[in-house]
């Protein structure tokens, strides 16, 4: 899948000076920045114009361009250079850009526009930025448009020193909230410490946008596991738009296709495609290793295999858990969950599907197509052993293969609302959760048939008469209809 967007160079204006003698003292410090850069004045009219990796670590001078606006204006190859390790924007405290090892202070970050224009960054080996804190001039910062080709980034106790590992940027403090536009990030990322938060593009973050935003990244690492963001939380962040490609391997926390753990914020027409393996315990998903917050994920799928070590694992989430409202609508998967059995906290769409006492959690309109491949699985949800508030409707599961013979869509063990639900696989009891067996897949090849007739085949779903339905916005689906991919920015 091409995942890159076509971008044209911007063209910015000449502008002719004309300058008195009396008033070039008061010039001189724009001239002198002016050297440091290919062109430019740092106005969003008339960026900064970085063409080398030297004036990429200039731009690092924060208490000068704090919230300045920069553009590439060519492609740059970092191999070699001394400031390929060195992570924009971390010090602000002292005044200069960053030259050697050293602690960390400050107590702001940037606040300016960064656009690569569709110019790559090649072969840095530590992230594009730093922690992110709350931009000195109170706009938070926006980068957009750059694609980062070779990255090889592993967390440096000497530079990285939060734990957290992420191809873009690691962490950041409440209130910094960045945005992501069009950002492709290509390579490795591994958290050698097995703590932290690890991400193909972010390990943690809190109150941000990120749309259409892509990494075809090998992740390895523990905490909170993804890949493309190890955390995403806070009720006004929102993804959409965005995949990751690459297989992620976790050693420790929740593990995701595409985001570890989800506690909050929105999730729109995302996907995942690589394998999730998790070494052993705690959770493990195609998409979400876990979902612990108010949240809504929407016109999702994951296609990779799920593998663990006695986790509670899932083709789509591992976990969905706690007292706030969570809601997944119109979603699916594909991929195989197999490995050590957890009780009957395996699923083909979701392992532990839990709540407390308060507030709902919601499955509606998605099904599973992945085999569940241990002896205590479910077809389609595990059992959290949550309070009577967790909905299943309008969902069906369609596999091969469940080993249990009498889980073909859930135990029933737990407090479990089904509604509308249909489940065609291996197993050949009756299913204790009242779900409706049907003979084989073709049944939902089909608009007539429940539960599908209620889904929106104009606009959400396809249906090709000859296979599962898809979401029409994916590009490797059918012709999507104009409008219905829905970009932020």
């Amino acid at each position: 899948m091409n995942t890159q967007r076509a971008c044209k160079p911007m063209n910015t204006l000449g502008r002719t000076f004309t300058i008195m003698a009396t008033a070039l003292v008061v010039l001189l410090p724009m001239q002198s920045a002016l050297a440091q850069f290919a062109g430019g004045a740092g106005t969003v009219g008339d960026p900064w114009q970085i063409s080398n990796c030297s004036e990429l670590e200039e731009a690092d001078n924060l208490d000068t361009y704090y919230d300045d606006h920069f553009i590439l204006i060519n492609d740059i190859d970092c191999a070699g250079e001394p400031g390929s390790g060195y992570p924009l924007w971390p010090r602000a405290n002292q005044g200069g850009r960053q030259d050697g090892i050293g602690a960390f202070g400050g107590a702001y970050s940037f606040g300016g526009t960064f656009d690569g224009q569709g110019f790559s960054i090649a072969n840095r080996s530590q992230s594009f930025l730093n922690t992110q804190r709350p931009p000195k001039g109170g706009t938070p910062a926006v980068y957009r448009n750059i694609v980062f080709t070779n990255m090889f980034i592993t967390n440096h106790p000497l530079v990285q020193l939060t734990g957290y590992v992420g191809g873009v940027m690691p962490a950041m403090y409440t209130g910094a909230n960045p945005s992501f536009f069009n950002i492709h990030v290509h390579g490795i990322v591994s958290n050698m410490t097995g703590s932290g938060n690890t991400g193909g593009m972010i390990a943690n973050c809190s109150g941000v946008t990120i749309s259409n935003c892509s990494a075809n990244v090998a992740v390895y690492g523990g905490g909170s596991v993804g890949g493309l963001v190890g955390t995403l939380s806070g009720a006004s962040s929102v993804m959409t738009g965005s995949h990751a490609y690459g297989d992620v391997n976790g050693t420790a926390g929740t593990v995701g296709g595409l985001i570890g753990s989800l506690t909050g914020g929105s999730v729109y027409q995302c996907s995942a495609h690589g394998d999730v393996f998790r070494a052993s315990g705690e959770y493990v998903g195609g998409l979400i290793g876990g979902i612990s917050g108010a949240c809504t994920v929407r016109e999702c799928f994951a296609t990779g295999d799920v593998s663990h070590n006695t986790a509670q694992g899932g083709g789509f989430v591992g976990l969905t858990i706690g007292g706030q409202t969570v809601l997944i609508e119109d979603c699916y998967s594909t991929g195989d969950n197999s490995g050590s059995d957890n009780g009957d906290k395996n699923g083909g769409f979701v392992g532990s599907y839990a709540r407390t006492t308060t507030g709902k959690h919601v499955i509606n309109r998605c099904y599973s197509a992945g085999d569940v491949l241990m002896a205590s699985g479910n077809g389609f949800v595990g059992n959290g052993g949550g309070a009577n508030g967790n909905y299943v409707s309008n969902s069906f599961v369609s596999a091969t293969t469940v080993l249990s013979s009498t889980r073909g869509f859930s135990s029933g063990l737990q407090a479990l609302n089904v509604v509308n639900c249909f489940w065609t696989n291996s197993a050949s009891g009756v299913d204790a959760s009242g779900a409706t067996k049907v003979s084989n897949e073709s049944y939902f090849y089909d608009t007539a048939n429940a539960p599908v007739d209620g889904w929106n085949s104009t606009t959400i779903w396809c249906f090709t008469g000859d296979a599962l339905p898809c979401l029409r916005w994916d590009e490797d689906c059918c012709p999507p209809p104009k409008g219905s991919v829905v970009w932020f920015e």
